[in-house]
């Protein structure tokens, strides 16, 4: 088994292993924001113009949750699901907001209904 799959893996230490990763994540067109964690194990939003710390608050730039109706409701539910223990490695957000993958709804609907994000995956 991997190392990375025993914790929680921050950035600095996901960029010192992969530069670019994450980087290119976030920049992608078909990602909304991914989640990740800073040294002191914060869950981090980032996006492409910006980043929120789930914990504080703080946004830096342009908040990666402002286009999902009610960011602050989003910042919470986020960081329950940055709780989760099997949430060692991190979230990423499709950006086509609205088209749901139909056969995950279809297994599970609650979460599309009760979050109100689209295609949530983990990576």
């Amino acid at each position: 088994m991997s190392q990375l799959a025993l914790f929680k893996v921050s950035l600095s230490e996901i960029n010192t292993e992969h530069p670019q990763l994450v980087d290119e994540l976030v920049m992608h067109a078909g990602i909304g924001f991914v989640i990740v964690y800073n040294d002191e194990n914060t869950p981090l939003v980032l996006g492409k113009e910006g980043a929120r710390d789930l914990v504080t608050g703080i946004v830096t730039g342009i908040d990666p949750l402002r286009p999902y109706s009610q960011p602050d409701l989003r910042a919470q539910q986020l960081w329950r699901v940055a709780q989760f223990p099997h949430a060692d490695i991190f979230p990423v957000l499709n950006a086509r907001r609205g088209q749901l993958d139909e056969r995950a709804q279809q297994r599970n609907p609650a979460p599309f209904r009760e979050t109100g994000f689209p295609n949530i995956g983990l990576l």
